[in-house]
């Protein structure tokens, strides 16, 4: 449902559904979102797995509570009876006395603050991940495979671990690209500057693991080091890659 306008607007005098500006994905997407809007958990009979611009999200049928990327305002506006992951209720702060008041104060700003760049950069890799053919059908594909491997006992430990790659895929893909790109800038760079091509080249590869590096540090499930390495490595390859 990326990019799918539910309520396309209309030339005059035509009807939703007939008209030929109502295409057939927004007259298909108002009917899965009317049913999820209109029913309880355990009234349907089947999981919905919605790929959107921001991931994949799943409701399963026993339940009103999105798993995976939270829907987009455009979709979840439309169904209020569905819980789009809430945030967990947070813990009251012990209260603070005399001067450790302001630092108890700063340290929680600092905190909310790392978290909301953190978010940022990982949404932001994410969308970018996914606009790499394949990256975002790859996800879909992982997502679909973990509530297949939930059904069966031999399988459900597969779960936690398939859709942590799906969550992980589309931010190390961002990541490398981003990378990569940083490493052909600095590459241009050097070359301008008249630096012999073999040298601005190793520099550039350099470039390309630094900033892959960092930005993998945000790809979630598998830890900062881990992610780290990750980043890295996808970036020094497609900088290879695209040489």
């Amino acid at each position: 449902m990326r990019g799918v306008d539910l309520t396309p607007p209309l030339p005059a005098k035509d009807h939703p559904g007939f008209s030929s500006a109502d295409y057939h994905s927004s007259s298909e997407a108002r009917q899965g979102i009317a049913h999820l809007a209109s029913t309880d958990p355990g009234e349907r009979k089947v999981d919905f797995v919605i790929q959107h611009e921001e991931g994949v999200s799943t409701i399963q049928k026993g339940s009103n509570t999105v798993q995976g990327s939270p829907l987009p305002p455009r979709l979840a506006d439309r169904m209020p009876n569905i819980s789009n992951r809430p945030a967990a209720p947070s813990k009251p702060e012990p209260p603070q006395t005399g001067g450790s008041s302001s630092g108890g104060a700063t340290q929680g700003g600092s905190g909310r603050l790392a978290a909301t760049l953190s978010s940022a950069a990982t949404g932001t890799l994410g969308a970018i991940g996914r606009a790499i053919p394949g990256v975002a059908e790859a996800e879909a594909t992982l997502v679909s495979l973990a509530f297949t491997a939930a059904k069966y006992a031999a399988t459900s430990s597969l779960y936690t671990p398939l859709m942590g790659a799906a969550e992980a895929l589309p931010v190390a893909a961002g990541a490398g690209v981003v990378g990569a790109g940083a490493g052909h800038l600095v590459r241009a760079g050097l070359e301008q500057a008249g630096v012999d091509k073999g040298t601005a080249a190793t520099v550039g590869f350099g470039a390309a693991v630094l900033t892959g590096a960092a930005l993998g540090s945000f790809i979630p499930v598998v830890g900062t080091a881990a992610g780290a390495i990750i980043g890295g490595v996808l970036a020094g390859a497609l900088y290879l890659w695209s040489l």
